[in-house]
């Protein structure tokens, strides 16, 4: 696991600040591949999965390679908004949500985009079993968290903003 602050460059960030408020989302729920009613997913809303020509997905492959050094072969990303009320209104807030991997790829993580706040963080696990976290890293704005693939993790679900703004992504490296 590994966190670089400030990821992205002032200019890219500010750009990035501005799409992020005039892209199109579309109501979804986590895990996508999950059988069962909605109340028992995570509520969010995404955008389509970003193309190599858009200026995030760019941007995210320059900073990686900026700050780490990492050729990306092969990237998806998008922009995920998870509003508080919603989250509140679904069992998970009152249940929990299962720690997951995410296996189809070399590294994932997240990159915070709108808050400073331990509990709209990410919640890292040494196995599945949600009785046992290791760490719990705060979201902050422009913050990157990336992690190999078999790290079981989670959002936090004491969220306190009313809206969370992040930047999934999977990728495959050289």
């Amino acid at each position: 696991m590994e966190i670089i602050d400030n990821f992205y460059n002032a200019e890219q960030f500010n750009k990035i600040s501005y799409f992020i408020d005039n892209l199109t989302y579309t109501k979804t729920y986590q895990p996508s591949e999950a059988i069962g009613n909605t109340e028992d997913k995570y509520p969010c809303y995404e955008t389509e999965i970003l193309k190599p020509n858009n200026y995030i997905f760019q941007s995210l492959v320059e900073s990686f390679k900026s700050h780490k050094n990492i050729k990306v072969k092969m990237l998806k990303t998008y922009i995920r908004k998870t509003y508080l009320q919603e989250l509140k209104n679904s069992n998970i807030f009152k249940e929990g949500l299962n720690p997951h991997q995410d296996k189809k790829c070399d590294l994932a993580g997240v990159v915070y985009l709108n808050t400073n706040n331990i509990d709209d963080g990410t919640i890292i696990y040494e196995n599945e079993s949600i009785n046992n976290p290791s760490v719990i890293v705060g979201s902050k704005i422009n913050r990157c968290l990336f992690y190999k693939n078999n790290i079981w993790h989670q959002p936090s679900l004491k969220q306190t903003s009313d809206v969370r703004i992040i930047q999934p992504f999977f990728l495959d490296y050289d």
